[in-house]
């Protein structure tokens, strides 16, 4: 009985900054092959494969007269032969049966492999401008190595298949730089908003800092809503088509008012660090990328309701938006603070060793919901002081 299995010496591929920066890395393992005794073996390959596949059915394509779209392209192939097929000597009563022995496993000659464990160390450079592992309903990118031992006997062929996960990083000072925003609407609040890193891997927890300084004796602050949108760009044969979703929605606790000296209306501020759940990988959110076939962005939405009765006597939604940027689960930060196991397999996030996925956060803008704002905030607008206004579905 034979056994084979694929050990790598990195199990994640980490591409540093984007298609046009990447330098690129090796790829690099040993096919193993554990033979429990001699065995006639007639060829030992292995094959490194990377496939990008797009799928849009007659029903859900949205391009017009497309019909169903099935497209399929290799972006990387490499195969390793560690030990070689010998033909079989044909005899001149065989030359017309040629073409079929050469094409039959069994025209092979075979080598005697003695018992034991056989490691055959395989190495690849991969470009950095390849694109990372992705899956969504449309667009399957994925890599592959797939090891084949052909014997005798009844089952002559054994194979052993391995994905391989392809990401993509920035550099770790980037990423711990952290983003912040801060502004002040209309003599009512200022708000400060801080994360201490740009990125943060799905399934991980965010420590979302918030403060909110009253400005007006009669401001009230009635909650804060977090979500995160999740928008797919599929360019495909010219078009563009688009799809989104939100991928979190989250009410935040009620704010404590906490006393602080000169230091706002009345002396208090509202003020507090959340720790924010991202949701967990599944088929509703995916890492952020961007590719020749697909984009995937990440907007963040934090949403202060607020009231200020001499000013309007309805509720208003102060919006505030930012771009983040999704990791895959398989990371961690570089504080080696691990990640939440999940229970289904595909949800698996490997402790060891620890990868860092980094990526660019950029600020995003404010919005202002002012269905039933006074003229004082359609004033402000005018005046550039509130940033223009978005209607509310």
């Amino acid at each position: 009985m034979s056994k084979l299995d694929i050990q790598l010496v990195e199990p994640v591929i980490s591409f540093r900054g984007g298609p046009r920066e990447a330098i690129g890395c090796f790829l690099r393992g040993d096919l193993i092959i554990h033979l429990q005794k001699p065995t006639k073996v007639k060829c030992i390959e292995l094959k490194f494969m990377g496939r990008e596949k797009i799928g849009f059915s007659e029903g859900t394509c949205p391009i017009r007269n497309a019909g169903a779209i099935r497209e399929e392209r290799e972006l990387i192939s490499n195969t390793w032969t560690f030990l070689d097929p010998i033909p079989t000597k044909l005899t001149a009563s065989a030359t017309r049966f040629h073409l079929l022995r050469k094409s039959n496993p069994k025209s092979m000659q075979s080598r005697l492999l003695p018992a034991g464990k056989h490691t055959y160390p395989f190495e690849i450079f991969l470009p950095g401008n390849l694109p990372e592992t992705i899956k969504t309903d449309h667009v399957h990118v994925e890599y592959t190595l797939e090891g084949k031992l052909m014997t005798n006997g009844v089952f002559p062929c054994r194979k052993i298949k391995k994905h391989i996960e392809v990401v993509r990083t920035i550099p770790d000072h980037l990423n711990s730089q952290g983003v912040a925003t801060a502004r002040e609407i209309t003599d009512t609040f200022a708000y400060e908003i801080s994360l201490p890193k740009l990125a943060y891997p799905i399934g991980q927890t965010a420590p979302l800092d918030i403060k909110i300084s009253p400005l007006s004796k009669h401001f009230v602050l009635h909650g804060i809503k977090v979500e995160i949108h999740e928008k797919c760009v599929y360019h495909i044969r010219g078009r563009d088509v688009t799809s989104n979703n939100i991928v979190l929605s989250e009410a935040l606790p009620i704010f404590d008012k906490t006393i602080l000296s000169e230091d706002g209306t009345d002396g208090f501020f509202y003020g507090r660090t959340l720790p924010l759940k991202l949701p967990k990988f599944s088929s509703l959110v995916h890492p952020s990328c961007d590719t020749s076939t697909l984009t995937i962005t990440h907007q963040m939405k934090i949403v202060f309701i607020v009231s200020a009765p001499i000013l309007a006597t309805h509720k208003m939604q102060i919006k505030v938006n930012m771009n983040v940027k999704m990791l895959s689960c398989k990371c961690m930060d570089d504080h080696d603070v691990a990640l939440p196991n999940y229970d289904e397999d595909s949800c698996y996030c490997p402790l060891d060793p620890v990868y860092q996925r980094m990526a660019h956060l950029v600020l995003g803008d404010v919005d202002v919901d002012l269905d039933d704002a006074p003229p004082d905030y359609e004033k402000a607008i005018a005046e550039e002081r509130i940033p223009s206004e978005e209607t509310r579905a």
